[in-house]
Protein backbone atom coordinates (compact mmCIF):
# COMPACT_ATOMS: atom_id res chain seq x y z
CA UNK A 1 0.00 0.00 0.00
CA UNK A 2 2.52 2.27 1.14
CA UNK A 3 4.46 1.55 -2.60
CA UNK A 4 0.82 2.87 -4.40
CA UNK A 5 0.59 6.10 -2.30
CA UNK A 6 4.46 6.86 -3.14
CA UNK A 7 4.00 6.06 -7.07
CA UNK A 8 1.23 8.18 -7.18
CA UNK A 9 3.11 10.92 -6.06
CA UNK A 10 0.57 13.60 -6.08
CA UNK A 11 0.25 16.70 -3.46
CA UNK A 12 -3.08 14.95 -2.05
CA UNK A 13 -2.16 10.87 -2.27
CA UNK A 14 -0.22 9.66 1.13
CA UNK A 15 0.35 6.89 3.29
CA UNK A 16 0.26 8.45 7.07
CA UNK A 17 0.15 7.11 10.84
CA UNK A 18 -2.83 8.70 12.85
CA UNK A 19 0.03 10.87 14.44
CA UNK A 20 1.56 11.83 11.35
CA UNK A 21 -1.52 12.78 9.96
CA UNK A 22 -2.68 14.95 13.38
CA UNK A 23 1.44 16.68 13.24
CA UNK A 24 0.17 17.55 9.53
CA UNK A 25 -2.96 18.94 11.08
CA UNK A 26 -1.29 20.91 13.73
CA UNK A 27 0.64 22.13 11.11
CA UNK A 28 -2.48 23.81 9.27
CA UNK A 29 -4.18 24.88 12.65
CA UNK A 30 -0.79 27.04 13.00
CA UNK A 31 0.81 25.05 15.57
CA UNK A 32 3.66 23.04 14.25
CA UNK A 33 5.30 20.50 16.45
CA UNK A 34 8.39 20.51 14.58
CA UNK A 35 8.98 23.41 11.23
CA UNK A 36 11.96 22.35 9.39
CA UNK A 37 12.58 25.92 8.24
CA UNK A 38 13.01 25.99 4.65
CA UNK A 39 12.42 24.81 0.81
CA UNK A 40 13.19 22.46 -0.88
CA UNK A 41 12.64 22.96 -5.21
CA UNK A 42 13.34 19.94 -7.15
CA UNK A 43 15.97 19.89 -10.05
CA UNK A 44 15.88 18.48 -13.40
CA UNK A 45 18.51 15.72 -12.28
CA UNK A 46 16.00 14.43 -9.48
CA UNK A 47 17.67 16.06 -6.44
CA UNK A 48 16.06 18.91 -4.21
CA UNK A 49 17.63 22.21 -4.39
CA UNK A 50 17.74 23.48 -0.36
CA UNK A 51 16.51 27.05 -0.46
CA UNK A 52 15.06 30.05 1.79
CA UNK A 53 16.39 28.82 5.00
CA UNK A 54 15.14 30.24 8.05
CA UNK A 55 17.96 30.55 10.48
CA UNK A 56 15.27 29.49 13.46
CA UNK A 57 14.05 26.46 11.94
CA UNK A 58 15.85 22.89 12.15
CA UNK A 59 17.43 22.80 8.34
CA UNK A 60 20.07 25.66 9.85
CA UNK A 61 20.44 24.15 13.34
CA UNK A 62 21.07 20.60 11.40
CA UNK A 63 23.92 22.48 9.12
CA UNK A 64 21.62 22.82 6.17
CA UNK A 65 22.27 26.04 3.89
CA UNK A 66 20.99 27.33 0.79
CA UNK A 67 22.41 25.92 -2.42
CA UNK A 68 22.63 22.37 -0.74
CA UNK A 69 21.37 19.41 -2.95
CA UNK A 70 19.50 16.91 -1.16
CA UNK A 71 20.52 13.69 -3.38
CA UNK A 72 18.71 10.72 -0.82
CA UNK A 73 16.65 10.83 2.36
CA UNK A 74 16.95 7.52 4.56
CA UNK A 75 18.95 6.01 1.91
CA UNK A 76 16.29 6.84 -1.28
CA UNK A 77 16.26 9.17 -4.13
CA UNK A 78 13.31 11.43 -3.55
CA UNK A 79 10.19 11.60 -5.04
CA UNK A 80 9.63 12.72 -8.37
CA UNK A 81 7.38 15.32 -7.74
CA UNK A 82 10.13 17.09 -5.17
CA UNK A 83 7.15 17.28 -2.67
CA UNK A 84 9.55 15.42 -0.18
CA UNK A 85 9.13 18.73 1.76
CA UNK A 86 6.03 17.01 3.59
CA UNK A 87 8.11 14.36 5.62
CA UNK A 88 9.64 17.41 7.21
CA UNK A 89 6.76 19.10 8.21
CA UNK A 90 5.37 15.58 9.50
CA UNK A 91 7.96 14.73 11.24
CA UNK A 92 7.61 13.73 14.91
CA UNK A 93 9.59 16.02 17.66
CA UNK A 94 13.57 14.94 17.88
CA UNK A 95 12.89 12.44 14.51
CA UNK A 96 16.02 12.68 12.55
CA UNK A 97 16.39 12.26 8.89
CA UNK A 98 19.43 10.82 6.94
CA UNK A 99 20.23 13.12 4.27
CA UNK A 100 22.96 12.87 1.54
CA UNK A 101 24.07 16.04 -0.03
CA UNK A 102 26.10 17.87 -2.21
CA UNK A 103 28.31 20.78 -1.51
CA UNK A 104 29.69 22.47 -4.72
CA UNK A 105 30.72 19.46 -5.16
CA UNK A 106 31.60 17.73 -2.18
CA UNK A 107 28.97 15.08 -0.50
CA UNK A 108 28.07 15.07 3.15
CA UNK A 109 26.13 13.02 5.06
CA UNK A 110 23.73 15.36 7.34
CA UNK A 111 21.47 13.33 10.03
CA UNK A 112 18.97 16.39 10.42
CA UNK A 113 17.13 16.27 13.85
CA UNK A 114 13.55 17.86 13.63
CA UNK A 115 13.30 20.28 16.50
CA UNK A 116 10.55 21.79 18.07
CA UNK A 117 10.66 25.34 17.35
CA UNK A 118 8.44 28.13 15.62
CA UNK A 119 9.20 29.52 12.02
CA UNK A 120 6.69 32.50 10.87
CA UNK A 121 4.30 31.04 8.46
CA UNK A 122 4.67 34.23 6.94
CA UNK A 123 7.84 36.59 6.27
CA UNK A 124 7.73 40.24 4.65
CA UNK A 125 10.48 42.59 3.45
CA UNK A 126 10.83 45.75 1.14
CA UNK A 127 12.68 45.06 -2.06
CA UNK A 128 14.53 47.71 -4.10
CA UNK A 129 12.91 50.35 -5.27
CA UNK A 130 10.15 50.04 -2.34
CA UNK A 131 8.50 46.94 -3.64
CA UNK A 132 6.66 44.34 -0.87
CA UNK A 133 7.36 41.09 -0.75
CA UNK A 134 5.65 38.37 0.96
CA UNK A 135 6.81 34.53 1.44
CA UNK A 136 3.94 32.02 2.20
CA UNK A 137 5.55 28.96 3.60
CA UNK A 138 2.03 27.17 5.09
CA UNK A 139 -1.53 28.62 4.47
CA UNK A 140 -2.03 28.09 8.52
CA UNK A 141 -5.45 29.05 9.98
CA UNK A 142 -5.58 29.96 13.28
CA UNK A 143 -7.38 32.40 16.27
CA UNK A 144 -4.02 33.76 17.03
CA UNK A 145 -3.15 36.08 15.03
CA UNK A 146 0.53 35.51 14.72
CA UNK A 147 -0.01 32.07 13.37
CA UNK A 148 -2.25 33.04 11.42
CA UNK A 149 -1.43 33.06 7.50
CA UNK A 150 -4.07 35.51 6.47
CA UNK A 151 -3.70 37.86 9.16
CA UNK A 152 -0.10 37.73 8.85
CA UNK A 153 -0.22 38.76 4.89
CA UNK A 154 -3.22 41.31 5.29
CA UNK A 155 -1.03 42.85 7.92
CA UNK A 156 2.00 43.17 5.58
CA UNK A 157 -0.17 44.40 2.49
CA UNK A 158 -1.70 47.25 5.48
CA UNK A 159 2.20 47.82 5.71
CA UNK A 160 3.65 47.96 2.81
CA UNK A 161 0.62 50.51 1.65
CA UNK A 162 1.47 53.25 4.38
CA UNK A 163 5.02 52.96 2.80
CA UNK A 164 3.17 53.73 -0.53
CA UNK A 165 4.98 50.50 -2.38
CA UNK A 166 4.70 50.52 -5.79
CA UNK A 167 3.79 46.99 -6.01
CA UNK A 168 4.03 43.75 -4.53
CA UNK A 169 5.67 40.53 -5.06
CA UNK A 170 3.71 37.03 -3.07
CA UNK A 171 6.26 34.13 -3.57
CA UNK A 172 4.39 31.06 -3.56
CA UNK A 173 7.49 28.99 -4.24
CA UNK A 174 7.30 27.15 -0.45
CA UNK A 175 3.62 27.54 -0.39
CA UNK A 176 2.70 23.85 0.05
CA UNK A 177 -0.79 23.95 0.90
CA UNK A 178 -2.86 24.60 3.56
CA UNK A 179 -6.00 26.02 5.03
CA UNK A 180 -8.65 27.43 1.92
CA UNK A 181 -10.12 29.76 4.84
CA UNK A 182 -7.07 31.57 4.51
CA UNK A 183 -6.85 31.93 0.85
CA UNK A 184 -10.35 32.93 0.48
CA UNK A 185 -8.91 35.91 3.20
CA UNK A 186 -5.63 36.79 1.48
CA UNK A 187 -7.31 36.81 -2.22
CA UNK A 188 -10.11 39.10 -0.37
CA UNK A 189 -7.59 41.63 0.52
CA UNK A 190 -6.65 42.20 -2.58
CA UNK A 191 -9.91 42.41 -4.79
CA UNK A 192 -13.45 43.64 -4.70
CA UNK A 193 -14.94 40.35 -6.19
CA UNK A 194 -17.90 38.93 -4.32
CA UNK A 195 -16.84 35.53 -5.08
CA UNK A 196 -12.54 34.58 -4.66
CA UNK A 197 -13.10 30.73 -5.25
CA UNK A 198 -14.92 28.31 -7.07
CA UNK A 199 -14.19 24.35 -7.42
CA UNK A 200 -16.69 22.24 -8.72
CA UNK A 201 -17.80 19.13 -7.05
CA UNK A 202 -18.48 15.85 -8.53
CA UNK A 203 -21.30 16.48 -10.18
CA UNK A 204 -19.14 19.46 -11.99
CA UNK A 205 -21.52 22.01 -9.93
CA UNK A 206 -19.50 25.21 -9.10
CA UNK A 207 -19.12 25.90 -5.56
CA UNK A 208 -18.49 29.36 -4.92
CA UNK A 209 -16.75 30.85 -1.64
CA UNK A 210 -16.96 34.27 -0.88
CA UNK A 211 -14.60 36.93 -0.10
CA UNK A 212 -13.75 37.54 3.53
CA UNK A 213 -13.06 40.95 4.96
CA UNK A 214 -12.20 43.94 3.96
CA UNK A 215 -10.08 45.01 0.79
CA UNK A 216 -6.84 46.28 1.10
CA UNK A 217 -4.46 46.18 -1.80
CA UNK A 218 -5.14 48.88 -4.09
CA UNK A 219 -4.98 48.59 -7.87
CA UNK A 220 -1.29 48.32 -8.12
CA UNK A 221 1.16 45.70 -9.74
CA UNK A 222 0.81 42.36 -8.06
CA UNK A 223 3.46 39.69 -9.43
CA UNK A 224 3.07 36.16 -8.32
CA UNK A 225 6.03 33.53 -8.30
CA UNK A 226 5.37 29.86 -8.25
CA UNK A 227 6.85 26.67 -9.22
CA UNK A 228 6.29 23.12 -9.32
CA UNK A 229 6.15 22.77 -5.23
CA UNK A 230 3.56 25.62 -5.22
CA UNK A 231 0.46 23.01 -5.05
CA UNK A 232 -3.00 22.84 -3.08
CA UNK A 233 -4.25 25.89 -2.05
CA UNK A 234 -1.27 28.01 -3.37
CA UNK A 235 -2.68 26.90 -6.37
CA UNK A 236 -5.71 28.18 -5.21
CA UNK A 237 -3.95 31.83 -4.69
CA UNK A 238 -2.17 31.98 -7.45
CA UNK A 239 -5.39 31.32 -9.75
CA UNK A 240 -7.44 33.65 -7.56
Amino acid sequence: IQAMANAADKAHTGLNTAARGARLAALQSGAPEVNPGFAAWRQPDGSLAVADVDPRGSAYAGGLRPGDLITAIDGAPPRASGLEIMRFCSAAPYESLALQVDRGGRSLAIDLVMRPGTVPVVTQRTLPGGVGYVNVRWFASSEDAGSDAAASVRSALATFVTQSAPGVVIDLRAGIGGSLKAVVSIISAMTDASSVVASLDAESTPNELPRSGKRIWPDLPIAVIVNEQSTSAAEFLAIG
